[in-house]
Formats: structure tokens, sequence, C-alpha cells
């Protein structure tokens, strides 16, 4: 939950909240999420949902197309939650990608498991929403996991020095005038002294 990198350590350390038993549900995961934002303000939360993968290795093809449709939905709910929350409505970037895709058919034993470098394994989605990203757009370059991080940070005017992803500028939209806050050249500032703002990234497999 921390960087070990030198400067840094637990003390700069996110707060973790997980299950480590291997079997916490999708819907533990909403429950700890509720309570979080019932007794802090969010800054900046990572989700992981892990109930598809599950599926996946499990073989369960039903099972897999259940839980990627129930994540949608409860993705769009939480989405609809923070639009109408008088905190985070309209200061909130979602995020929503995959840490990994699948095996092609015929790779290994195929859509079950994942883990090299075929095509399938490579490719994934990414969706973001919100201020400060572009409407509509449909990235037709390609883009890394690794640049998340940088982009988030980027928006929350952080410096990510460590990083080895690059900003995703391509999907930002220009803040504008240069006055208008730590978050560079594009907005709106995702950071700032009322600590009101938040971003949300999910990664769902």
């Amino acid at each position: 939950a921390y960087s070990i990198a030198p400067g840094y350590g637990a003390e700069l350390g996110a707060s973790l909240v997980a299950d480590f038993t291997g079997v916490a549900t999708d819907d533990w995961d909403w429950e700890q999420i509720d309570g979080i934002m019932a007794d802090h303000e969010v800054n900046l939360m990572l989700v992981n949902l892990h109930e598809v993968d599950r599926m996946g290795h499990a073989g369960s093809w039903a099972g897999y197309t259940d839980k990627a449709l129930r994540a949608s939905e409860d993705i769009v709910a939480f989405w609809e939650f923070l639009q109408a929350h008088p905190t985070y409505a309209d200061d909130t970037l979602l995020i929503v990608a995959t840490d990994h895709g699948r095996h092609l058919e015929g790779v290994q034993n195929g859509w079950k498991d994942h883990g090299d470098q075929c095509r399938g394994c490579r490719q994934t989605f990414l969706l973001a929403l919100g201020p400060g990203v572009e409407q509509h757009l449909v990235l037709g370059s390609t883009a890394s996991i690794l640049d998340l991080a940088p982009t988030v940070a980027h928006l929350m005017g952080l410096e990510l020095p460590f990083a080895r992803g690059r900003v995703l500028d391509e999907i930002l939209v220009d803040a504008g005038p240069a006055d208008r806050g730590v978050g560079g050249d594009h907005g709106p500032v995702m950071a700032g002294a009322g600590g009101g703002l938040a971003a949300a990234g999910f990664i769902l497999s």
C-alpha cells in the first residue's frame, strides 16, 4: 500500500482495506466503499473488482459474463451516486480499466487464463469520464496501463518522478489559461486544500 522508493515509505502510504482470504465478493468491496465514503471525503480511491476474473479462471462463461454485467451495473450506479453527491458531483474523474486481457483461443487453455504476451493478454480497455477528459472521444492510438498513474497524478497536480508511463494528453481537455491551478495545462484541478475532490480508478479483471 506504499512505495519503498527512498523518500517515500509507509507514512505516505494509502489506507488499505482488503480481504486476503481470496473469497471476498464484489458486494463486500462495495460495502467497504460505502463505509469509507460515509466517513471520509475521498481524494483518490483504487478499487479491485475481482469476481469477473475468478469466474474466468473457474472456466464458467455464464458466471464470467454475469459478473461482468453486474460489475458494469454497479459502476453505473456508483457514477450516479457521485453525480448526485454535493461533494463529488462534477468534480470527480472515474476511470474504468482492466489490469490484463485474456488468452486468445488456441493460446494455452484459452480465455480462462492470462499471463503471457499474446495479443489477447495485452489488449484491455479504458473508460474515462468526468471533468478534465474529452467527451465522446474514441482514442485510435495505443496506450498502456502504465499511463494511468501519470495521467491521474497530472490531473491531481502531483509529481510522479518514478513512473514509467506517460500522461495521456490526447484524452485530456485543455484548461486554457495558465493560471488555472496546480493541475498543469489540463483541468479541472483535481487537488486542493479543501480535500473534497475525488478520483476513482477501477481495476476490472
